[in-house]
């Protein structure tokens, strides 16, 4: 049985070929398990990462989706080397963490909507050390989840970003008072660095219409190339 390790890295491949087939490729599932000779079920269950790959698979797939023979060679090595800091496990953080990096590295819009706390990709690191802590997560786990989460900030300034923030999260002091002002300030700086940040307001945040429309959470729409 794959370990979570395992289905972290496969499913990181299967957004990856998911994105080429249909941006680069214009395939189906049923044309592109056709093209590659493959049972589309085979397929489907490989763009949903719940079936291990192997490089040789990838090959295949990539070539029949006709992506040049350079473009080949760089997927094939980032997946045989792990180029992705992603790719690698960081002992004490979720594989989960993983997985979604790659969605972000991937990306070209990146939405973010959180009501409550400042969304991990703008938070500084009191904000960020005060929220893992009273998420449950262990003491000795704090500084290597932050970590990853400041490797997944580096990808603000090369994404279309925008975070819809609740008034309330402005008003909460994860971390202390200090730690608030200086999380607002860097709020406050976000526009000069290219990124978007909205204020809802805490009456139209009570709205059950806003739930529904938005939700809490994240939104992403991929590179045309999953390659770059």
């Amino acid at each position: 049985m794959a370990n979570k390790r395992t289905q972290s890295r496969d499913r990181i491949i299967g957004a990856r070929l998911r994105a080429i087939r249909k941006e680069r490729a214009k395939l189906s599932v049923e044309a592109a398990a056709k093209v590659a000779q493959w049972a589309p079920a085979r397929l489907s269950r490989t763009k949903n990462g719940q079936r291990q790959v192997t490089t040789e698979e990838v090959a295949t797939l990539l070539t029949a989706y006709r992506i040049p023979v350079a473009e080949r060679e760089e997927v094939l090595a980032q997946l045989g080397t792990g180029a992705g800091w992603w790719e690698r496990e960081l002992p004490g953080a979720p594989f989960e963490v993983g997985a979604l990096a790659s969605y972000e590295t991937n990306a070209i819009e990146l939405v973010n909507v959180s009501i409550y706390a400042v969304p991990g990709l703008l938070q500084i690191y009191e904000t960020a050390k005060a929220i893992l802590a009273a998420a449950g997560s262990p003491p000795e786990d704090i500084e290597t989840r932050w970590m990853a989460r400041l490797r997944r900030q580096q990808i603000l300034g090369t994404v279309d970003y925008t975070a819809y923030i609740g008034e309330a999260a402005l008003h909460t002091p994860f971390g202390g008072h200090d730690a608030l002002r200086a999380q607002l300030e860097h709020l406050a700086g976000a526009r000069d660095r290219g990124i978007g940040v909205r204020i809802v307001p805490e009456n139209q945040t009570r709205c059950s219409c806003w739930t529904r429309c938005c939700g809490c959470g994240s939104r992403t729409r991929h590179r045309s190339s999953a390659l770059r």
